[in-house]
């Protein structure tokens, strides 16, 4: 899976299904999170009358070993 972070770089995971990320600011790591959110594709797609194809969500701040 491409996570594109603007124009300048992409990086690859691989993990293909959706899953979510932390993104560290200052050395740009990125971590994968095993988190349940209670809020489903279905949810979206009821609520806006659209169809998910796909999603991402992502945390920025800063990993503990750069703290």
């Amino acid at each position: 899976m491409e996570l594109s972070y603007g124009s300048t770089y992409s990086r690859y995971d691989g993990v293909a299904d959706n899953h979510y990320h932390f993104v560290c600011k200052k050395c740009g790591k990125v971590i994968d999170l095993e988190l349940n959110f209670n809020i489903s594709k279905n949810d979206v797609e009821n609520a806006l009358n659209v169809d998910v194809e796909s999603h991402r969500l992502e945390f920025y701040g800063i990993c503990s070993y750069c703290k």
